[in-house]
């Protein structure tokens, strides 16, 4: 009997989900929860399971293309549950017996006997049990998360497909630190630095709309709004969310949006629409003491600000030396 996997609802709000990867290839058995394939949305790789034991007989959608939630995805031959889990394995029992005869039974004679003492061992035996004992204390490696997975391949797609053009200048921020001082008597908190930087990118796109624009394989895509997105991070993961124009709003509104954009990234609740649509992309580390870096253009954005740490500098004013803050902007 044929089983028909189905794309399940990933709980995102994008329309369309790509097919990352995928992890079984047609002919070989599948059992009920093992993980069929990479389904990758735009800010998410997530694993999709099959629900059905059986034979991966047919795949119906190939790698990059794109369906909707319900398409039909796969088809697996269900077979009796004896053939499945008795088919011997011809690659991994020889290899077994093989690689445990030479070691095991002679570390057991030689803990267990109290005859006379065993004749020495060879040097690919001494060698084959000193590997066996380093290896059972060794750590093995850690898989990746989904999100690190999703990060992983859009990093690595910027670096394919987006040629950054690097320029580095100094940003007083005095103006900035009187306004957060006023916000916070208004308001009864503090604005950060980043609802800053995100309004007055967001004044500069709509301004120069070329910065709206970009790369799509061949083409100049478009934005429609002048969107900026913020880099945070929570648990050892990396998340992009989006304010969306930006250029309507001040600095008081931007902060209470990013505060809640950031608490759904600390819980994981972040929805696709909530991290997309970004022309231009924030990066701050004002808090460290770093000078400056570059940030990574995500592809289908325009280009990214990285705020290095804010510190005083001197500057000379009508041929006065005095000290303000600043940081490197790249």
């Amino acid at each position: 009997m044929d089983t028909e996997i189905c794309m399940p609802d990933l709980g995102t709000a994008a329309a369309e989900i790509k097919i990352a990867e995928w992890l079984i290839e047609v002919g070989q058995p599948v059992v009920r929860g093992q993980a069929l394939l990479v389904a990758e949305t735009d800010k998410a790789a997530i694993e999709v399971e099959s629900i059905a034991t059986g034979v991966l007989q047919e795949i119906r959608a190939a790698v990059d293309d794109e369906v909707a939630a319900g398409d039909v995805i796969a088809i697996v031959a269900v077979e009796c549950d004896a053939e499945i889990s008795t088919a011997p394995s011809p690659a991994l029992e020889p290899a077994a017996a093989e690689e445990a005869t030479p070691v095991e039974p002679k570390l057991e004679a030689s803990t267990q006997s109290s005859g006379p003492k065993p004749a020495r061992k060879g040097m690919f035996a001494r060698n084959r049990q000193a590997a066996v004992q380093r290896s059972e204390g060794r750590r093995q490696p850690a898989g990746l998360r989904d999100n690190q997975r999703a990060v992983t391949r859009r990093l690595a797609q910027s670096q394919r497909e987006v040629i950054p053009f690097n320029m580095v200048c100094r940003v007083e921020v005095s103006a900035m630190e009187r306004q957060r001082e006023a916000l916070e008597v208004e308001f009864q908190r503090r604005v950060g630095y980043d609802s800053f930087f995100i309004q007055a990118i967001a004044q500069v796109v709509r301004d120069l709309p070329c910065f709206l624009g970009y790369q799509l394989d061949d083409e100049i895509g478009t934005h429609e709004q002048a969107n900026v997105g913020f880099v945070v991070g929570f648990d050892k993961a990396l998340h992009t969310p989006v304010v969306h124009e930006a250029d309507n709003k001040g600095p008081a509104d931007i902060e209470r949006e990013v505060a809640g954009l950031a608490l759904n990234a600390a819980r994981g609740k972040l929805l696709s629409d909530d991290c997309s649509g970004a022309c231009m992309i924030v990066s701050n580390l004002s808090s460290y003491p770093i000078q400056s870096f570059h940030a990574v253009i995500p592809p289908g954005s325009s280009g990214a600000v990285a705020v290095g740490g804010v510190e005083e500098v001197p500057v000379i004013r009508d041929g006065i030396v005095a000290a303000v803050p600043a940081a490197l902007v790249t």
